[in-house]
């Protein structure tokens, strides 16, 4: 039995006696200036709430284990055996206290009825979601200050150098109260409800069966840690709506009471003040919660439906009841995109479009790179020579922020990697067939690099590629392990001591950052990295090969995302490609007489018609030809009037020849629409001279004349003789008039010098890589800046371009 003297138990009921006759402040525990001694806790054995703990062992509870431990302290140091009592007292206390705090069922205010460490001092009841439970002596205390009671009741000396510790220590070692609802499960308990915020939003999720039974409906599927936010958020979009709606309506006092066809217009308001929506402008300030809430809502609205299958109400009850649930549903169904989501997204694009590009700078990627290697040296000596917590923690940030550098990977699936896709990753053998069709860098690579994979968005397999220099890191962290007492259960590479939880990759690079003096430090992110390399990609990458593919499956997404949410920004779009060719279209236009316009215009389009007529003529047969042409008879004694001179043919050749230089090098690639009807009645023998002496020809019945006439001529040797004996004669018959025919011009074809080939590559090396004619206006530029090409003309350098990229 405990030895106390009788002027000790005196005291203590003289002090009972007092406090029964006195009022006390519940929250402050004073009284008049006098502490009072109404502190309550409650029994671990029977579960009463008494002032008088250790009293109430000592007469209640003496025979059992913990008592009897107590009742047997006698050292003869007082102060040493109330250290020893006062060490079972405060466990059986906490014990207790727990048991107490679970059982509490909180309603909507929340309950100040919960049995903490230290009571709060302040006037006011406090919040149940403001305390926390420790895992180890299970002591309920402010969230605000638990982690300087982990530090005392931990007692880890490791765990408590790490500064980035005391944060999550809250989080990794407390159990949040949570109401005892009959539908919660421990999953939901321990994976999200006590992660979430302390707030009122947080009490009104906890207490919420629905909105509780909606999250532990996506913990079915979601079970990654990667999706412990995007359910929290959920939770916390349909808690702030009823909060909303209870604003509005004072009969609302869960979700189930919202989700009725009576309450739909309720409902609507509550979505529009959430999202900032404005009636007069129909702009929206927060353009994802329709978005968020529309599937949320359904959600919800199929719980309800299952639950009223499942229950054992009547018959009518539950046709009556989903009837209102298919109403509702149906309501929202139709008119959802006309009350909220259409001018949501209209808002969304608006804002998008005044969004600045996240793309970082290539003078800020070298710095930050530079400063990881020097770190990566600098920590892995470290802790080589010292294997310390801080050491260990710095090295792990470091080389976590190497890869999300080097390998563009998003930060949270290298800060989640598992120890198990390294240690079993594969070293497949290459063949030597395939080392055969790689270049020596390339083979230097494969030797230098090692690969792993994990897992990252829907368990799409993202590789990871490292250097020597973090293989060794990465080793060393392991090996680190066991000195640094990291549990087996870690299942994360980078584990962290004194936590399961893993790193944060954003907050790692961050980290970096801070060490660096950057221009944009705000635009170096993982996603910047990563719109960073799509970017340089399709810059440098050649058309015809598979990089851009290939990099696609790197980053962990397919071609198809690749190219929406990855490609060059929209500026660059604009004023690259599409600006470069609507001045050049301007220059072209400018540089033209008034009248050139026209007749470039036409020329295309006879042009386009002599390759239709010449289709046309291989299609037809003779017969079809030569039906019905204008007969000219070989000695019909021809006028000047009805005949054309020679020089007239010679000038008629050269415009088709200008004509074929148009279609060469201005005509578009697209063909136009035909405007000229081909007449395929064409006399069957004819002469050069007798097409020209027929007035009444139309020029594409000449064009079309030329094409069958030539075709004959290489067909028929008795054509081919008699052309050539029509021609001398008519050759001698215009040189004894004196007027001899015109002849196109030789020309004489002279080699491109070095000097003209570099010019010609500093200029137009562009087009060149994107296989495309520099045009008329780009030539006649570097014609007039350029002294080394003043013997070419711009077709030659247009040709010459040609050329160049054709035979890559």
């Amino acid at each position: 039995m405990i030895c106390q003297t009788t002027s000790e138990q005196e005291i203590s009921i003289r002090r009972i006696k007092e406090s029964e006759e006195t009022t006390y402040d519940k929250n402050s525990g004073k009284s008049l200036g006098k502490r009072s001694w109404d502190r309550r806790n409650a029994c671990f054995y029977c579960q009463e709430v008494v002032t008088n703990f250790s009293r109430h062992l000592l007469r209640h509870h003496a025979n059992e284990i913990e008592v009897l431990k107590y009742q047997n302290i006698n050292d003869a140091d007082p102060k040493i055996r109330k250290q020893k009592r006062q060490a079972i007292t405060d466990k059986l206390r906490n014990q207790g206290n727990f048991i107490h705090n679970s059982k509490v069922s909180f309603d909507r205010d929340g309950e100040s009825s919960l049995l903490p460490i230290k009571r709060n001092n302040n006037q006011g009841t406090s919040s149940p979601s403001s305390y926390a439970t420790c895992k180890i002596c299970l002591g309920t205390f402010k969230r605000t200050t638990f982690f300087r009671h982990f530090k005392k009741c931990n007692n880890n000396d490791d765990a408590n150098k790490l500064p980035s510790l005391k944060r999550k220590s809250l989080y990794n070692n407390s159990i949040t109260i949570i109401p005892n609802t009959t539908n919660t499960s421990g999953e939901l308990r321990d994976k999200i409800l006590s992660h979430l915020r302390s707030d009122e939003i947080s009490l009104v999720i906890k207490n919420d069966s629905l909105i509780t039974a909606y999250g532990a409906r996506l913990l079915k599927k979601k079970k990654e840690l990667r999706s412990r936010k995007q359910i929290c958020s959920k939770m916390r979009d349909l808690a702030t709506l009823l909060t909303m709606m209870r604003k509005k309506d004072s009969t609302i006092e869960n979700l189930t009471d919202a989700i009725e066809p009576e309450k739909y217009d309720t409902f609507i308001d509550s979505i529009k003040a959430m999202c900032g929506y404005d009636k007069t402008t129909g702009t929206v300030n927060i353009t994802s919660i329709p978005a968020r809430l529309r599937p949320a809502i359904l959600g919800c609205i199929d719980i309800l439906y299952t639950q009223c299958i499942m229950s054992t109400e009547s018959a009518a009850y539950k046709e009556s009841y989903k009837k209102k649930l298919d109403d509702f549903k149906r309501l929202i169904e139709i008119n959802w995109q006309w009350e909220i989501s259409s001018n949501a997204e209209k808002s969304r694009k608006r804002a998008n479009m005044m969004k600045e590009n996240v793309i970082p700078l290539d003078d800020d990627i070298a710095t930050v790179m530079r400063q990881i290697q020097k770190l990566e040296i600098k920590y892995n000596e470290k802790l080589r020579r010292n294997r310390d917590p801080l050491n260990y923690e710095s090295l792990c940030i470091v080389t976590i922020a190497h890869i999300i550098m080097l390998d563009r990977k998003r930060a949270g699936d290298v800060a989640q990697a598992e120890l198990t896709f390294y240690i079993n990753r594969k070293n497949e053998e290459v063949p030597e067939k395939v080392l055969e069709t790689l270049t020596l860098e390339q083979r230097k690579s494969i030797e230098d690099l090692d690969i792993f994979q994990i897992p990252g968005k829907r368990t799409r397999a993202v590789p990871i590629l490292l250097t020597k220099l973090m293989r060794e890191n990465i080793d060393l962290i392991i090996a680190c392990r066991e000195d640094l007492n990291i549990p087996s259960s870690n299942k994360y590479l980078f584990a962290r001591p004194g936590t399961e939880e893993p790193f944060d990759g954003g907050k790692c690079l961050d980290k970096i950052k801070k060490q660096c003096n950057l221009k944009r430090p705000e635009m170096l992110t993982s996603t910047g990295m990563r719109h960073h390399i799509a970017t340089m990609s399709q810059v440098h990458a050649k058309q015809n090969d598979q990089y851009t593919e290939h990099l696609a499956g790197f980053l962990g997404h397919d071609v198809a995302v690749h190219a929406k949410n990855y490609r060059l920004p929209m500026q660059v779009l604009q004023k690259a490609i599409v600006g470069t060719q609507l001045i050049e279209y301007e220059n072209t236009l400018t540089e033209r007489r008034p009248n050139e316009t026209k007749t470039t215009l036409h020329s295309d389009l006879v042009m386009d018609e002599r390759d239709n007529n010449d289709k046309t003529l291989k299609m037809l047969p003779d017969s079809e030809l030569l039906r019905g042409l204008p007969v000219t008879p070989n000695n019909t004694n021809e006028t000047p009037e009805s005949t054309l001179s020679s020089s007239t043919i010679a000038e008629t050749e050269t415009k088709i020849d200008k004509v074929q230089e148009n279609i060469n090098y201005q005509r578009p690639k697209t063909k136009q629409t035909r405007l000229i009807k081909v007449k395929p009645n064409i006399r069957k023998s004819y002469t050069k001279h007798q097409i020209n002496s027929s007035s009444n020809a139309s020029d594409e019945e000449i064009l079309v004349q030329k094409k069958y006439r030539t075709r004959q001529i290489k067909n028929n040797p008795k054509v081919r003789k008699e052309n050539k004996k029509q021609t001398s004669d008519l050759s001698s018959t215009e040189s004894d008039e004196g007027k001899p025919v015109q002849k196109r011009n030789k020309i004489n074809h002279r080699k491109w010098s070095e000097e003209e080939i570099k010019v010609v590559k500093k200029y137009f090396q562009t087009y060149i890589n994107k296989k495309k004619n520099p045009g008329k206006s780009k030539c006649m530029e570097v014609l007039n800046k350029e002294p080394a090409l003043q013997n070419r003309t711009w077709m030659q350098i247009n040709t010459y371009v040609n050329n160049i990229y054709k035979k890559k």
